[in-house]
């Protein structure tokens, strides 16, 4: 992630995303909460997966979209 920090950071028009905090701890990766499956394979987010990772960077996703809200350029939850 640094070396990706490092690229990004002079680009106003770029952000970066790092959504490893949306789906593992400090101890361990799960793929599912219960029933809840977030991949469909080992390379794609199910419906569940998809929808955690928008939910977690909403304000990002709606500037990529529409162009609007600042929010910070390099995120991680």
């Amino acid at each position: 992630m640094t070396v990706l920090r490092q690229a990004v950071s002079p680009l106003e028009n770029v952000r970066l995303i790092d959504p490893i905090n949306l789906f593992c701890t400090a101890t361990e990766c799960r793929p599912n909460k219960g029933a809840e499956l977030f991949f469909f394979d080992t390379s794609h987010l199910s419906s569940a997966g998809a929808e955690r990772l928008y939910e977690g960077f909403k304000p990002d996703f709606l500037w990529v979209f529409t162009g609007h809200g600042a929010g910070n350029k390099d995120v991680s939850r």
